[in-house]
């Protein structure tokens, strides 16, 4: 079925093989009237899709830009401290990506994938954005529940992305916080780490345990969870072998189960300013 609609000189056309969509200038976007949520056009100065959410026209792929920084542990930064970034002369809007730390793999299976949030926040020249890249758990001490935490500031507000749990701390928890005024953003959550699975057999002369460490998580638009390990245990004294689990990949994968008693490093994290 091919169905067609025209107006304002411009052409809304749908078939089965494709949707074309009315095609429009940044101005003549700016000059439409009337406007509600939900109103999409083909923005022809960015060369990407605009919807209107009921106040504003938003880029549905963000803005095009020229430059990017990124930040990552330890080239910029070291764990604990904030790195400072001057916004450059000219620079008026921002497009930040955020990834946080993975969780560590433990007994019970694999480590949380990091979370991952991007935002548009508006900024003037000479203005400082603190920057903190959050590492993966386990690779400072004391640090074995979660990865950590992710966030660019600006003054006293921020963008956070939260870090992705161990095994047991899943991510599905909100996994940001936004409260920089004017800015647009979102985050979706890494993925959960699998469970460790036992299953029992006998060779004909002796009975044994298999151990399957659950696999870590990946972060979003990954495959990067750290690989499960195994033990075979021949019962009843549970001599045997055991095979180590791999870390989480950057940036922000979740670390393969292993243990008892053991955490495996989730990936560091990631943070990058488009402008």
């Amino acid at each position: 079925m091919l169905l067609s609609y025209y107006s304002l000189g411009q052409s809304f056309t749908s078939n089965p093989n494709f949707l074309s969509i009315p095609n429009l200038s940044t101005s003549q976007r700016n000059n439409l009237s009337n406007q509600q949520a939900g109103n999409i056009i083909f923005n022809s100065d960015n060369k990407n899709i605009n919807y209107h959410n009921g106040s504003n026209w938003i880029s549905l792929q963000g803005e095009q830009y020229s430059n990017v920084q990124h930040f990552t542990l330890p080239q910029f930064i070291n764990a604990n401290s904030e790195f400072t970034w001057n916004v450059p002369n000219g620079i008026s809007k921002i497009f930040v990506e955020i990834y946080s730390g993975g969780g560590c793999g433990n007994e019970y299976g694999g480590g949380c994938g990091g979370n991952y949030g991007i935002a548009t926040i508006p900024v003037s020249a000479g203005q400082q954005i603190f920057v903190m890249v959050g590492e993966g758990c386990g690779r400072i001490a004391n640090n074995v529940v979660s990865g950590r935490e992710s966030y660019i500031r600006i003054g006293n507000s921020y963008f956070v992305v939260k870090g992705g749990g161990n095994f047991n701390l899943t991510s599905s928890y909100a996994p940001f916080t936004l409260n920089i005024p004017n800015a647009n953003g979102y985050a979706i959550s890494g993925e959960s780490g699998t469970s460790t699975k036992n299953s029992y057999f006998y060779d004909g002369s002796n009975y044994y345990k298999r151990i399957e460490y659950g696999n870590g998580g990946a972060s979003p638009n990954h495959n990067n969870g750290g690989k499960g390990g195994t033990s075979q245990l021949t019962l009843p004294n549970n001599g045997g072998s055991s095979f180590g689990a791999t870390y989480g990949g950057f940036p922000g994968g979740g670390g393969g189960g292993y243990g008892p008693n053991s955490n495996t490093l989730g990936g560091d994290g990631l943070i990058s300013i488009y402008y």
